[in-house]
């Protein structure tokens, strides 16, 4: 009975954190959201680092292949949602 009472609190505590936590992307979790994106896919690892600079809403990034090769983008961060605009590639 008592497992009956906690589990409803106990999902309303994790939704709770997560709704909180998600409006709060800060530069490491932008880093990691790119990361996570970019070597997600059949392609297998493609970027070997991402950094960002900024704070809030606007980030400016750079993420390095595994070959050396380096891609900028801008990122805008809004109720914890990424959208990123791709520089052209160059060189």
């Amino acid at each position: 009975m008592l497992k009956l009472l906690a589990a409803p609190l106990l999902a309303a505590g994790l939704a709770g954190w997560f709704a909180i936590g998600s409006g709060h992307l800060g530069g490491a979790g932008v880093e990691a959201a790119l990361k996570q994106q970019m070597n997600g896919t059949t392609a297998g690892v493609v970027t070997r680092s991402v950094q960002c600079t900024g704070k809030k809403a606007a980030f400016r990034c750079v993420l390095t292949s595994t070959r050396g090769t380096t891609l900028r983008a801008r990122i805008h961060v809004l109720d914890g949602e990424w959208r990123a605009d791709w520089a052209p590639l160059q060189g």
